[in-house]
Formats: structure tokens, C-alpha cells, sequence
């Protein structure tokens, strides 16, 4: 299943497992060498980092033309779909503090 096209030409697919597992593989689409030399610092970077609030690496392959990344499985969305409601909690946030701070009663 395709899950989001970016502008700059990567694909990320939700893939199951036979064991029932869900993946994110995310798939340069452009074969260029800006798309390679990103391929390699994103899997050089990510292959040595652990985190509790990074989305692991599982594994790649590059065979001919093609370059994935597989990625474990969120539900939770992607950033850019969270960061809009976060931003208005913070300006909520901002305005209640307004409020309390410069009103007297």
C-alpha cells in the first residue's frame, strides 16, 4: 500500500509480513546522485542511532536502480500531520498565558 509521495521523489509503502508484522519501506524514486549520496548518509546515520523517539531501521537493499529502507511500522501518522495541531496548542497555550499574566482583576 502506498502510503505518501513527497515532492522529491520518495514513496513509502506499508508492507505486512506473513508473520502479521507491518513495515514502512520508503523508496527513492529519483536515480541521481543527490538521491544516492541521501540514500547512503540516511542509512549510515540511522543504522547507528537508538532512540525511543526515532523509528528504527530494520534493514535496506539496493539491487540495480532501486533503494529502500525499511523502516518498523507506526499508526501514528507522520510528523508533518502532527505538528498542525501541536501548533495551535501552542498558540492557545500562549494566549491563556497572555491572559493570566496582564489581567487584573
Amino acid at each position: 500500500m502506498l502510503l505518501d509521495l513527497e515532492k522529491w521523489g520518495l514513496y513509502m509503502y506499508k508492507a505486512t509480513l506473513s508473520n502479521g508484522w507491518f513495515l514502512a519501506v520508503k523508496k527513492l524514486h529519483h536515480d541521481s546522485e543527490q538521491s544516492e549520496k541521501q540514500f547512503i548518509s540516511e542509512l549510515l546515520a540511522l543504522s547507528r542511532l537508538r532512540h525511543v523517539n526515532l523509528i528504527p531501521l530494520l534493514g535496506f537493499c539496493i539491487q540495480n536502480n532501486e533503494k529502500l529502507l525499511v523502516y518498523k511500522y507506526t499508526s501514528n501518522g507522520n510528523l508533518y500531520n502532527w505538528l498542525h495541531p501541536v501548533k495551535i496548542a501552542i498558540g492557545v497555550a500562549r494566549g491563556l498565558a497572555c491572559l493570566h499574566h496582564n489581567t487584573k482583576f
